[in-house]
């Protein structure tokens, strides 16, 4: 007999096997799969969650509509460290506990992000598309070593890219309200900015920032004006940091050189005009698409869920106020 139902909407999940999904079985529930091969919209969720005791979710669109008919759910347990497709009030609202799974994501996101920088620097996927149309003709690369890379928002994914990007040779600069701990800091060699510095200084501009009211936008044509026409934008946060019709402009001006995205506004992000740029590289929202990542996000995912519903205070519960309620 299942004490319950499990709603499973992230792919990376479902797709592999291992302990993640194992605790869930042994402790006797039933998982639920979506039935879309994509993030699922509110109106979609709000159907999928009936009769649901935990959701296990990912980029899905969790506004107060998706809570409509959860007549049973205890938990949303976010596979990641986002939450801003979450309404929190609502979810407190109806007594549901949030929770996420920070850190998990952290090393492969910031060796995307590394990858990114190589890639751009190198003109790889140019060059690569050039030698399989037989084209040998090279282009000018940079290194990455003696230039600045700017870090907007230092957690723990913008401190493992410092990590990555110091053993390259690169001066770090970084902007966060928090800073990082005394020992980081003296195990890092990076300097404290303030944001324009970091726009005008920078080679390469890396963004690890939650999308909150205050960081909508924040990119947008004003601050790409700021940064050097040889400079790089990394966006591995999340799409709405940067405001696409200015990066767009910006890349068919010169404006900067170039810029990577593996998050945009709207994904999917089919017929985006930012694709269609040589100085433009993006993935589909794969930062966090590694083995590893996948077993680390999946079994913190798993144990907070049955934290929730066995009872328990889980560690990474995103709004406390809940509790408050109860």
């Amino acid at each position: 007999m299942s004490k319950g139902k499990i709603l499973i909407t992230t792919r990376s999940f479902r797709r592999m096997e291992g302990e993640h999904k194992q605790i869930l079985i042994d402790a006797g529930y039933e998982m639920v799969d979506s039935p879309f091969q994509r993030p699922v919209e509110a109106h979609e969720l709000a159907d999928l969650l009936v009769d649901i005791d935990a959701a296990i979710l990912g980029v899905d669109d969790v506004s107060a509509e998706a809570f409509s008919k959860a007549n049973k759910l205890k938990v949303v347990s976010r596979y990641g460290v986002g939450v801003d497709k979450v309404d929190l009030a609502a979810a407190t609202d109806k007594g549901i506990v949030v929770t996420n799974t920070p850190g998990g994501n952290a090393n492969a996101v910031a060796e995307l992000a590394l990858g990114f920088m190589l890639s751009l620097s190198r003109n790889i996927p140019r060059q690569d598309r050039q030698v399989r149309g037989e084209d040998w003709s090279l282009l000018k690369g940079v290194e990455l070593a003696g230039k600045t890379l700017g870090i907007l928002g230092m957690g723990r994914i913008g401190q493992r890219v410092a990590e990555l990007a110091n053993v390259f040779g690169m001066t770090i600069l970084f902007y966060d309200p928090y800073a990082p701990s005394d020992d980081f800091l003296n195990r890092v060699p990076c300097q404290s900015s303030e944001v324009e510095r970091i726009l005008t200084d920078s080679d390469f501009v890396s963004l690890h920032l939650p999308l909150l009211p205050q960081t909508a936008n924040m990119i947008d044509a004003d601050a790409l004006s700021k940064m050097k026409n040889t400079a790089f934008l990394i966006n591995t946060a999340r799409g709405g940091v940067v405001d696409e019709v200015a990066l767009n402009d910006a890349l068919i001006s010169r404006t900067i050189a170039g810029a990577a995205f593996d998050a945009f506004a709207e994904e999917p992000s089919i017929g985006n005009p930012l694709i269609q740029h040589d100085n433009f590289i993006s993935t589909p929202h794969a930062g966090s698409s590694t083995e590893q990542t996948t077993l680390r996000m999946g079994l913190m995912a798993s144990q907070n869920a049955l934290a929730v519903l066995n009872g328990e205070r889980p560690e990474f519960v995103v709004n406390p106020e809940v509790y408050d309620k109860a």
